[in-house]
């Protein structure tokens, strides 16, 4: 999906919204200081969907677990 997540238009696309913001990242003090100075947080209207540009940004490594 390469538009804006919301507001959804349907129950699926309401669905698609939710498992997409279902990640979440943890992040030291010092991670969340150099998150805040890259570029403004993003939520539903991240662009492209891609609510962790911001983290690529500020060279923060993101790991699955």
């Amino acid at each position: 999906m390469g538009e804006m997540l919301g507001p959804a238009i349907d129950i699926k696309h309401a669905e698609e919204i939710a498992r997409t913001l279902i990640v979440k990242a943890r992040v030291t003090k010092a991670e969340h200081a150099k998150l805040n100075s890259a570029q403004p947080s993003f939520q539903w209207d991240a662009p492209g969907a891609d609510g962790f540009a911001r983290y690529r940004a500020a060279g923060i490594e993101l790991f699955e677990v």
